[in-house]
């Protein structure tokens, strides 16, 4: 179905609606077949292709809507992203999309694209917005299992390898291996392992995410190609490994009709350290282990191992059909300890989305170049020398405008994120990446004066010492033990990079901490992301944090309808002046106990990161404005 026509006005780089009764587009020969095949050109901007007659000897053309006469479809064209980010020329509803391809027609007045280029009424586009579907259904042979309800042949060993725990599979007592084939395999593939991978009390740890829901735990059969060798030879190979992976969901009142794979979960109480292992005797088959999904449903794709090395060698093959089982042998897996000897929780992979962005973070943290808070940024050099709205100010409420300001919007703030937050020490300050909500989203603040959506990038920290206050704004001249920044970026830019290079590219939250010796309200999201800071003591440590976040829990329980707004610079270099501030006089009250945390942290050079924030920089006679709850 083709898109409905939109009258669009520019101002100010963005697009306002007027919704008005309008003829309809006609689409003339758009449904008979073009003459001759057609020939994709890449002209070195994008890929081009030019549109022949139909098989009735005309061009396909357009009319109605707000053209007067016929456009004659000339070409069509596209523009895209990359694996990481959007690449449709225009937003709808403040939304890119990956491709937009652009269908371009000449007023059929004049005689070719290049003199009606040159004239007003000369052109008319179609834009189509198309967006990558992750799946699509497809008629597949199902999936034969072989020697599956066989039983293996005794015993079994069951390992805690500090990272799961793996079941060697053994021959059964017909004396052969199981084996898959079908579905999307070209031969059979013998089975080699099992292992599993889980959450925690309060989390979910299946590696696959089905229609973006994560459940408990996730069951993996890993298969190897009977034509090469071993699992190592074939590891090296596209064909090499298949996977099957049979998804785990707690329910207290469900039970797993397979009594083999409660006895297998229970087990594992006796191998609570790396490199323990026990042996299971008794009657196991893999049919037992899985037990017996619906065989006919099922996601398919190739991908990779999702432990180190990672090869990509994987047809994986994701049933979704999901096996119940209850908390009691669930749990047993929380007792387990990893080979650093903490809780063994959480073992999956995080998606590959996070991590690119992880990975473009720091990438973009290292592009930065070496500095460090010995002077308190007097002694960085460019923008943050030369800048005249650089950031921190003294936010005074005297010398700030009261004015009539649209209340701060926060949209999936209240939303659980999709996967665990992980804080990595980079040497300057405790940074977290913030992904997607579990419904795809991305959280997001709009509203007051911001120009434009802004969807959250990061989150990271500001602190002082034992003996100093480390926030970088100060509110009526003073300083606050901790200041938080949330990071944003104006949906108009693909990149944060990009989006650094405009004056409306960024939205930063500032919210200040103040150090109590006894802690009044409870903080479930900070308190998870602080007793994660021991593990972050060294430069480029990194932790998991678990449980079920949301955006909105770090703000704990401050008042956000009065802030402070003004136009400033990011903090740290290249100190980019592209960033709304808007800074909550509201003071969050935090346990100092908690807050000392940040102190044992260490840079790069090994020294203490502590006082990790800049000097108050001029206003410069910039509007500083304030809202009041009104």
């Amino acid at each position: 179905m083709l898109p409905p026509l939109v009258v669009i006005i520019q101002s100010n780089w963005r697009f306002h609606s007027l919704i008005v009764p309008l003829p309809r587009i006609v689409f003339a020969n758009y449904d008979v077949k073009l003459r001759g095949p057609l020939t994709l050109h890449n002209n070195g901007h994008t890929a081009h292709v030019e549109i022949p007659e139909t098989a009735n000897g005309n061009k396909p053309f357009i009319t109605g809507g707000l053209l007067k006469g016929r456009y004659v479809a000339e070409a069509f064209h596209f523009h895209w992203g990359s694996p990481s980010s959007r690449g449709s020329e225009h937003s709808i509803n403040q939304q890119r999309f990956d491709v937009e391809m652009h269908i371009v027609h000449r007023n059929e007045r004049y005689t070719d694209i290049d003199e009606a280029k040159s004239k007003k009424d000369g052109i008319a586009v179609i834009g189509v917005m198309l967006k990558i579907v992750k799946a699509y259904k497809k008629a597949l042979p199902a999936i034969f299992f072989g020697n599956y309800y066989q039983q293996l042949t005794n015993p079994v060993w069951i390992r805690n390898n500090g990272h799961t725990i793996t079941l060697e599979i053994t021959k059964t007592i017909n004396g052969r291996l199981p084996y898959i084939s079908g579905g999307r395999l070209k031969g059979r593939y013998l089975a080699s392992n099992l292992h599993f991978h889980w959450g925690s009390n309060n989390s979910r740890g299946a590696e696959h995410l089905i229609q973006r829901l994560r459940y408990y735990g996730e069951i993996h059969i890993v298969h190897w190609n009977e034509k090469y060798k071993n699992v190592a030879e074939a590891a090296e190979q596209k064909d090499g490994l298949a996977v099957v992976a049979v998804l785990m969901s707690i329910d207290k009142k469900r039970r797993t009709k397979s009594e083999t794979l409660i006895s297998l979960m229970e087990s594992v109480v006796r191998i609570p350290i790396i490199d323990s292992n026990t042996s299971y005797h008794g009657f196991l088959s893999l049919d037992e282990l899985i037990d017996s999904p619906n065989l006919k449903d099922f996601f398919s794709y190739d991908g990779s191992l999702t432990t180190p090395n990672c090869y990509e060698a994987v047809i994986w093959i994701v049933f979704t059909e999901i096996t119940f089982v209850g908390l009691t042998p669930s749990s047993k897996f929380w007792l387990l300890t990893d080979d650093a000897g903490n809780q063994l929780v959480n073992n999956y992979q995080l998606p590959e989305a996070y991590l690119t962005a992880i990975k473009q973070d720091r990438a973009d943290e290292q592009a930065a170049g070496e500095y460090n808070y010995d002077e308190q940024g007097d002694d960085w050099t460019g923008t943050c020398q030369s800048g005249e709205n650089q950031s921190p100010i003294d936010l005074i409420y005297e010398d700030s405008k009261i004015v009539a300001i649209p209340r701060l919007r926060f949209n999936y703030y209240d939303q659980p994120l999709q996967t665990p937050l992980v804080i990595i020490n980079n040497g300057h300050t405790a940074n977290m990446v913030i992904p997607q909500t579990r419904g795809g989203q991305r959280p997001s603040i709009n509203g007051s004066l911001l120009p434009g959506n802004f969807e959250a990038q990061s989150v990271h920290f500001h602190w002082g010492s034992g003996n100093s206050k480390g926030s970088e704004h100060a509110i009526n001249f003073q300083r606050y033990d901790v200041e938080m920044h949330i990071v944003h970026k104006n949906t108009i830019y693909d990149t944060m990079g990009e989006a650094t290079m405009h004056p409306d590219g960024l939205a930063v939250l500032g919210v200040m901490f103040r150090a109590v010796d006894r802690q009044i309200s409870q903080h479930y999201g900070l308190n998870k992301i602080f007793n994660q800071l021991p593990r972050i003591v060294q430069y480029n440590s990194n932790a998991t944090i678990t449980g079920r976040l949301t955006v909105g829990q770090l703000l704990g329980n401050i008042v956000t309808g009065e802030f402070f707004t003004y136009n400033g610079s990011l903090t740290t270099p290249d100190c980019a002046e592209a960033v709304t501030w808007t800074v909550f006089p509201d003071v969050l009250d935090y346990p100092r106990r908690q807050i000392a945390k940040l102190w044992n942290l260490r840079d790069s050079r090994k020294k203490p990161l502590i006082d990790n924030y800049r000097s108050i920089q001029d206003t410069n006679n910039r509007d500083v404005y304030y809202r009041a709850i009104q």
